[in-house]
Order: structure tokens, then sequence, then C-alpha cells
């Protein structure tokens, strides 16, 4: 080999070597090494602002409830929420937690602006939101939505006759869509009738405007009487639940309690639609009761 070809060759070794350490730099810079959770802005706000100066008003606007009525809950969730930390991420207080899906379920604010609220990632608040949502379905959902018994069934009638004047009832039931992202492959099935997507929730409230029975999940296209029939209100009528006592003699006529239902769904056994004196009433309406309890509850 010649000086020439010598020149070249260690050219190219010199020249090659950097070039091999910034390979080299290029790839261990993409490793992310483990950290300590971040301390956000925002972290100190809930035991500051909220536990110490919010007043009632501010919790009935920022948590659709009282402070009293946080902390009973927190109280009952309690059981599903257990803690889970890890050494580069410790939970949160039980508090807080219930707090962030609180407050995101009554206002529907975005992960991304609630997260520096309470000083917490935007994967922090969704894994809350949907912790406490479980818990809630699994502990508080058996014990105020159920079926009532009989002396609170005579209640129902009751507070039905005198307040919405309507007689024999002891539920007012309609359907709700709220929207959602569909799936990509059934977009198709949550299309309503109005061209956007959602999904159907059936709620069934007493004269009060309180919830006793709630069944959701269902595609938006679905027709409301489809929804009633795939619902558990369905069962308990076709079972004769709904009106467990002998039925009452009315204008030399035995009536059965049953359920108002809106003109839209059609009307079955333990179902009952109001005549046109009835829905003449702006009250007196299944949309406008439960519409009631949205304000009441």
């Amino acid at each position: 080999m010649d000086t020439k070809d010598r020149k070249d060759t260690e050219g190219t070794q010199v020249t090659g070597t950097p070039r091999l350490l910034i390979a080299r730099r290029r790839r261990t810079s993409c490793y992310f090494y483990p950290r300590a959770w971040p301390s956000l802005r925002g972290a100190d706000w809930w035991e500051r602002v909220v536990l110490k100066e919010f007043g009632p008003q501010d919790w009935l606007e920022k948590f659709r409830m009282s402070r009293e009525t946080f902390f009973y809950i927190c109280n009952h969730l309690r059981p599903g929420l257990a803690p889970h930390s890890s050494h580069f991420h410790p939970t949160l207080p039980l508090e807080k937690r219930v707090a962030v899906a609180l407050w995101h379920l009554a206002t529907n604010v975005e992960y991304q602006t609630l997260s520096p609220l309470f000083g917490v990632g935007p994967s922090t608040v969704q894994t809350c939101v949907r912790e406490v949502s479980y818990a809630v379905v699994l502990l508080l959902k058996p014990l105020y939505l159920r079926l009532p018994d009989e002396k609170e069934l005579e209640n129902m009638v009751r507070i039905f006759r005198t307040r919405w004047g309507f007689p024999h009832c002891i539920g007012a039931l309609d359907s709700l869509h709220i929207p959602i992202n569909p799936p990509l492959r059934l977009s198709a099935d949550y299309c309503n009738g109005q061209g956007w997507h959602s999904i159907l929730t059936q709620a069934t409230v007493d004269g009060l405007g309180q919830f006793w029975d709630v069944s959701t999940a269902f595609p938006g296209s679905m027709e409301n009487s489809a929804v009633l029939e795939s619902s558990s209100l369905w069962v308990l009528a076709k079972e004769g639940r709904l009106c467990p006592n002998r039925p009452r003699t009315s204008w030399a006529r035995h009536r059965s309690t049953c359920c108002w239902v809106t003109p839209l769904t059609p009307c079955r056994t333990g179902f009952s639609s109001p005549t046109r004196r009835m829905r003449a009433s702006p009250s007196a309406s299944c949309s406008s009761i439960i519409a009631s309890s949205g304000r009441t509850a």
C-alpha cells in the first residue's frame, strides 16, 4: 500500500470515529431514567384553598354538593379505593382522588385543564375518574338505586298524585342522549337521529325527583322502546314487582300502579303515558319531573 492509500485509509478512520461517537450519543439519549414524581405548581391548592377557604356556595358550584355530602361519599367509598403507590409515584389522599373525579363529572372540564389545578398529571386525572366511578357503582348504587319496598311505593303514589296530578304513579321515565367519542368499528351504531354520536341513558325518578333506577350504555341509534325492553325495569314490570299490592279501585275500575313514560315510548304492562289533559300542563310531564331532579340533586 502506497503513501497515498495509507493517508486515505487513515483519514477514513479518523473521520469515522467522531461519527461513531455521535451515533452512540444519539442512541443513549433516547433512554429515560426513572425519577421521582414532580411536584407541580398547584400541588397545595387542594389543601390550602379548597379545604380551608371554600364556602358552601363554592362547593355547590364546583362539586354540585355540599362539603358534608362530599366527605360522606368519601367515607363510603373508602373500602373500594385502596391506596396503591410506588417509589416514583406516591398515591394521592383519598379525598383528593374523589375531588378530582367529582370535579370532572360535575363540570365536564378536560383532563388537561383539571391537571394543573390539582397538581397532578392528566393520566392521574383519568385514573381518578375511572376508579372513583367504579367504586360508586360498586358501593353506592346498591344503596340508592334500588327497587322501593311496598311502603315506599305507596308514598310515591301519594306524592305523584298531590304534587304532579298523576294518579296511580310510582315513577317518571325518560331517556337522555349523552355525547361520546364513538369506537371506530361500531361508530354507525352510536349515531342517533340528530346525526351525532351518543349513548342512551334511561332514568326513572320518584315524585321528588330522586333517581331509583338507571340503565345506561345503550347505543344512540336504539329506539326508546328497545331501550326500555332491554332494561332491568322491564323485567321487574313483567314479573309484577312494580305493583306488588292488590290493584286499587277507582271510579268503579281496578287501577294498578305504573310508571309514566314520555308519549314517544310505547305503553306496556306497568307503563303508561300521560293523558292529553295532563300533557297540557307544562309542569306535569316526565321530562319536567326528571329535569327537576337535576336542580334538586
